[in-house]
């Protein structure tokens, strides 16, 4: 499962003299330009006057507006900065050799030195914070904020504890950080919408994806047990094998598989 939100966080700000945020005064000798809840702030400011009785409908309603627009403000500088720092951060370069496509990728180590540099300069940073997602699942969520602004999105997965075979060939911590690294690959190019460039192993331009081995098990028996044709499978995705799936794909099938399996044994 997946899912994406956004928050805008409303720290209080720093007044100018003439009621206005100091973070906007006049920068390099140059008036800085005026936001439409800085405008809505003076005339707040006007309504706080101890010399003018208060209308507290009209105080509450400009309170409400103002915050209204300042979310979107914030909304807006966060989305530029974001836009700006992909410019900047171009194409990731692949350092890793996949075995099941026989192509190339790039690690979350890899990601993470072009696009750290790039955000960190126009102001935003990335977290992370896993979460339980049930026996046997692992689910991690990435916090991207800035600019009084902060975007959510989670990925869960089963842990990766089985090689090709189905044979186990992690202990349990190994599953949860193999799992866990897979995750914060996928949730940060989603974040970011990276781009390694085209494919260099002919696999229909998909990027080669490095999907664990009991994912790709999970996804098999699931379409053996509903009955699921492979190839009408693979072909709905434009993809030849299961391991090309991309995150959001595999996240896509796996619900689409499971409420066919839940289906299945109702009918039983």
């Amino acid at each position: 499962m997946s899912m994406t939100e956004t928050v805008t966080t409303n720290a209080p700000e720093i007044m100018s003299q003439g009621g206005l945020p100091a973070a906007h005064a006049a920068d390099a000798g140059l008036p800085a330009p005026v936001k439409q809840s800085d405008m809505i702030w003076s005339q707040i400011a006007r309504l706080s006057d101890p010399s003018v009785p208060v209308d507290m409908d009209r105080f509450e309603r400009f309170m409400t507006l103002h915050k209204e627009v300042q979310a979107k403000e914030a909304e807006t500088a966060f989305d530029a900065a974001k836009s700006a720092a992909r410019a900047e951060v171009g194409v990731i370069l692949k350092n890793q050799d996949n075995a099941h496509t026989k192509s190339k990728y790039a690690d979350i180590d890899q990601i993470l030195a072009q696009l750290v540099p790039a955000i960190s300069k126009h102001g935003l940073n990335v977290s992370f914070q896993p979460w339980d997602a049930g026996e046997g699942w692992q689910g991690l969520s990435i916090y991207v904020s800035g600019h009084g602004h902060k975007e959510v999105s989670q990925l869960k997965m089963p842990l990766d504890g089985t090689g090709a075979k189905g044979n186990s060939n992690k202990n349990g911590a190994q599953a949860v950080m193999s799992t866990l690294t897979y995750l914060q690959r996928a949730l940060v190019r989603m974040a970011f919408n990276l781009s390694t460039g085209s494919d260099d192993d002919g696999n229909y331009g998909q990027e080669a994806q490095v999907m664990p081995d009991n994912m790709v098990n999970y996804i098999t028996e699931m379409l053996i047990d509903t009955g699921t044709r492979l190839q009408a499978f693979l072909g709905s995705y434009q993809v030849e094998t299961i391991p090309q799936l991309s995150p959001q794909q595999a996240d896509e099938a796996i619900a689409f598989l499971e409420k066919k399996v839940a289906q299945k044994g109702g009918e039983a």
